[in-house]
């Protein structure tokens, strides 16, 4: 047979696969998926002082309604007998894929988002359940759609829902606050039965934080009130409890339970020489008397203030100014006390309470130095904190032991230089005049 012949032969079997590859080949889409949320403390301005009407960062219209990426979400692709699961990219809200068919398919978006890390958030309807996957996970469904090959199409779920909301705050967040976490999960449970209550300690919720697990219940009622679901500010201080106990949940030591001795919320100072208790002008306000302004152990401080930074973290940059929205109906400047008007040392605690101060604190005191150290101004010792930094500081104060309810100031003065890979300026001259300053340090 001439050589000729076999290399013909050759060739042509060779172009024949290729021929009905072309033919046979998949549609190539790609999908990216948007949130409709719709808040109620998003971009509400200080009122005070030289920053008056200074804002957080993010999400600042959701107020009115907005489309926001859906970071990290999850969703099913679906035609006839296939189905294939995708997160989407937490930068994008993206995912590519490809299938034979050009119609017909069917979309499912859960509310599930994971990050970089392999930790995911996700929402489902049994708050009360404390098993290893509780619940079932809220989705929506589209059907009937016809995809864009080569192109992008964009799909629009939410319908500005309270739970979807959440489902995207929480996104976001892990998005933009994960430090040192990995392989984490946080199942958060919307109670429809009431509209506050939102808690990070109840229950069981910290009974698994050694095994990578999370549990937190958010307020989700349909009528009566405004549900907790639809405040971000809320929503990721629930979330900021859950990251920080995670963090210190994953080190040598760690034991499963919330911080100890964080269980008494009546400093006998409430309410103490300058006005009646039940005062909101004053260190405590009514009901309940327990508030971000209130008296309070350190104790409470220190964990209460550590969740706000958190939240105050996600929604803003890591500058100087910077806001944060409370439930009370308050916006706080991250700076300066008395909504803004206030920058004199002591804070809130020394400048508008009754003495005694002795271990007692505010949790916006405690906020206001947390995110002083965060965000470090000194032309001496310029370096800041980052915010892994931060979630060592809160899991060293952990693991020293020998917490009270009246100890967490010392006990985080001694973490802080414990942190011996930061310059030392900032963990002692830099971290003691910020304590001094927002008067933590009783």
């Amino acid at each position: 047979m001439p050589k000729n012949y076999l290399s013909f032969m050759r060739a042509a079997m060779m172009a024949i696969p290729l021929f009905y590859t072309f033919h046979a080949s998949a549609g190539n889409y790609k999908t990216c998926i948007k949130f409709q949320i719709k808040t109620v403390d998003s971009g509400l301005g200080i009122t005070n002082g030289p920053n008056t009407g200074g804002k957080e960062d993010y999400y600042l219209n959701a107020n009115a309604g907005e489309e926001v990426i859906a970071r990290g979400v999850r969703v099913q692709m679906s035609n006839g007998n296939w189905n294939k699961t995708f997160d989407s990219n937490p930068s994008t809200g993206c995912f590519s894929w490809s299938h034979a068919a050009t119609s017909g398919f069917s979309l499912r978006v859960y509310g599930y988002a994971t990050d970089s890390a392999g930790n995911y958030v996700r929402i489902h309807n049994s708050p009360n359940s404390f098993t290893s996957y509780p619940g079932q996970t809220y989705s929506i469904l589209r059907t009937n759609l016809t995809p864009t090959n080569g192109g992008v199409d964009t799909y629009s779920v939410g319908s500005y829902d309270q739970k979807w909301t959440t489902m995207a705050v929480l996104a976001f967040s892990l998005y933009r606050f994960h430090p040192g976490l990995t392989n984490k999960a946080i199942h958060v449970g919307l109670d429809d039965s009431k509209c506050g209550g939102s808690s990070a300690h109840y229950g069981k919720s910290n009974s698994s934080i050694t095994s990578g697990r999370h549990y937190l219940i958010i307020g989700n009622c349909a009528s009566g009130g405004t549900p907790q679901s639809k405040r971000k500010f809320v929503v990721t201080h629930e979330l900021g409890h859950a990251l920080a106990a995670l963090y210190y949940g994953s080190q040598v030591g760690a034991v499963n339970g919330s911080e100890p001795n964080v269980n008494d919320y009546s400093h006998p100072a409430q309410g103490v020489g300058l006005g009646p208790k039940d005062s909101a002008t004053f260190c405590s306000q009514s009901s309940p008397f327990y508030s971000m302004r209130s008296i309070e152990w350190n104790s409470v401080g220190f964990r209460e203030g550590f969740a706000h930074f958190v939240a105050a973290a996600i929604w803003n940059n890591q500058s100087y100014e910077g806001a944060f929205r409370w439930f009370e109906g308050l916006t706080y400047d991250l700076e300066r006390y008395n909504y803004g008007n206030g920058d004199n040392n002591g804070g809130r605690l020394e400048n508008e309470c009754g003495t005694p101060f002795t271990d007692a604190g505010t949790n916006e005191d405690w906020l206001r130095f947390l995110w002083d150290w965060y965000t470090n101004r000194s032309t001496t010792c310029p370096q800041k904190p980052s915010a892994l930094d931060m979630m060592k500081l809160y899991a060293q104060v952990r693991l020293n032991g020998g917490l009270t309810s009246k100890n967490y100031f010392d006990k985080m003065q001694t973490a802080a230089n414990n942190l011996i890979h930061l310059p030392s300026c900032l963990r002692t001259s830099r971290f003691d005049a910020y304590a001094v300053h927002n008067g933590i340090n009783n």
